[in-house]
C-alpha cells in the first residue's frame, strides 16, 4: 500500500506537470515526505496541520467567498468533489475537502507563491470535458 502512494503521488505530479505537491505532515505523510524528498525531484511543501478539518476550512472560507475559487464548469469528478463539499462535515469522505482547505491555507500564507493561478492554470492547458487521467503526461519529473 505505502509503495502504491508513493507511486501515485509521483505519477498525479507528473500528469498534472505540479510545481509543488503540499503534504499533510502527519501519520503516513511524515514518511511520505521523507522518501519523496531523498528519491524525486518533486518540491514537497510539508503542511503542518494545526486544527481539526472543520476549523482548517473555516480559517479559509473567505478565499472561497471572495470568487478565488474557480471550478470548471464541466468535469467528469466535479459532481463527486462537489457533493462532498456540500456533505462536509456530515459527509462519509473528506479527502478532498481537507486537500482544498490545506492548498488554500497554504497558498493564502504564501500570496507571492500560490495567487498563481493554481488548477486554473492547469485546465488552461488541458480539455476540461476530458478526465483528468486521461490528459497527456508531461515529462518524467522524478
Amino acid at each position: 500500500e505505502y509503495p502504491d502512494l508513493l507511486r501515485n503521488i509521483k505519477s498525479l505530479a507528473a500528469r498534472y506537470a505540479a510545481s509543488r505537491v503540499i503534504i499533510e505532515d502527519k501519520g503516513a505523510g511524515t514518511s511520505v515526505i521523507q522518501d519523496l524528498k531523498e528519491n524525486s525531484k518533486l518540491n514537497i511543501i510539508k503542511f503542518e496541520p494545526k486544527d481539526d478539518k472543520q476549523t482548517r476550512l473555516i480559517t479559509v472560507t473567505n478565499v472561497i467567498e471572495a470568487g478565488r475559487v474557480w471550478l470548471p464548469k464541466d468535469a467528469p469528478w466535479l459532481d463527486i468533489f462537489r457533493h462532498e463539499i456540500m456533505m462536509f462535515p456530515n459527509g462519509k469522505h473528506d479527502d478532498q475537502v481537507d486537500s482544498v482547505s490545506q492548498f488554500l491555507h497554504w497558498a493564502k500564507t504564501h500570496p507571492q507563491l500560490g495567487d498563481t493561478g493554481g488548477i486554473y492554470v492547469v485546465y488552461s492547458k488541458f480539455n476540461p470535458h476530458q478526465d483528468p487521467l486521461d490528459w497527456p503526461l508531461p515529462p518524467d519529473i522524478y
